[in-house]
This record gives C-alpha cells, structure tokens and sequence, in this order.
C-alpha cells in the first residue's frame, strides 16, 4: 500500500512536470520511466540521469472527436483587412503544335516527343506517349482544376489525352488524386 502511495505521488508529479515542460517544448509521445539506486521510479520527457535504469513508455493519442474538423479562420488582407477569398486550385491546359490538347495539374512541359508519320508501335494506345519520334512544343494556359479534371474524365474522346495527368489506382487509395482535392 505504501509503495502504491509512493509510485501515485510520483507519477503525479511527473505529469505535472511534464505540463511545465511541454509549455517550453513540442509535445513528446514518448516519457521515460527511470528507477534510480534507491529504487525511487520516476517519469520525465527527458532521458534518465546517469546511474538510472531507464526505459521509454509510448504515450496514447487523445481519441479524436469523429467528423469534427476545426473551422479554420479565413485569411486577412492586411492592407484592407477583410478576408481574402481562398484561390480557387489550378490546372493547365496545353495544346501541342499540332493541336493535340491534354492537362496537367502542374505547368505544361516545353514540348513532348510523338512518333514519326509510318513508326509502328508496340500497343496502339501509346501512340502519342512514344519516347522515339518528332519533338512537338508545347503551349499551356491555367484552366479552373474542375475544368481541368472533367476534360480528364473525358478521355479518348480528344487527341493528345494519353499526355493527361491521370491519378492511379493506387494515388486514389493514398489520396492523392488531384481531381479529389478541395
């Protein structure tokens, strides 16, 4: 009962050590349980003094209330004070010399390689994605990113689609599609 009371107080203590110094510092995840000669346990964010025993005790995240995300505070002019209207997100719409047109959710590239009139490729739905062939520039304009990603969806249905940013399988399970993003 005593080594109970004792062990309580300590622990106590700790915790609100540990108030104290996470005012000074980043929250830790991680304390340390240090048992010291005598056989005094204690808990502290900090590693144990020399002569200690010590081990490390992972802390639990606080359960987080479901659904409820915190409103954040719209941002502020400075010159005018009043709150700036969040920039709507930006994709890019680029058309080749040729007048093949794709997107990107990212600024156009400076031009992409197509295969020369005649060359015969392995799968006929790579025929504009060929790394041999005739250098096309390209030019780009910033399109809305729903624009953009309705275009996208559209697919074949345009030459130059092959070049469009198309998130795959496995961006959408980490997600990581752009058209996805708010």
């Amino acid at each position: 009962m005593k080594k109970s009371l004792i062990t309580s107080a300590c622990l106590t203590a700790a915790w609100a050590l540990c108030g104290t110094a996470a005012a000074a510092q980043p929250p830790s995840k991680t304390m340390f349980k240090c048992v010291d000669a005598a056989g005094v346990t204690t808990f502290q964010a900090l590693p144990c003094t020399a002569g200690a025993r010590q081990s490390e005790v992972k802390l639990r995240e606080p359960a987080k209330e479901s659904g409820a995300q915190p409103e954040q505070a719209p941002e502020i002019d400075p010159e005018t004070g009043l709150p700036v209207e969040p920039k709507p997100l930006v994709s890019y719409e680029c058309t080749t010399a040729q007048g093949w047109t794709f997107y990107k959710h990212r600024p156009c590239p400076p031009g992409v390689r197509v295969p020369t009139p005649g060359a015969t490729t392995v799968d006929a739905s790579d025929t504009l994605a060929a790394t041999q062939g005739e250098w096309i520039r390209v030019s780009g304009a910033p399109v809305p990113r729903l624009e953009a990603c309705r275009r996208i969806a559209e697919g074949p249905a345009r030459k130059g689609h092959v070049f469009d940013d198309v998130a795959t399988e496995r961006d959408r399970a980490a997600g990581n599609d752009p058209c996805l993003q708010k």
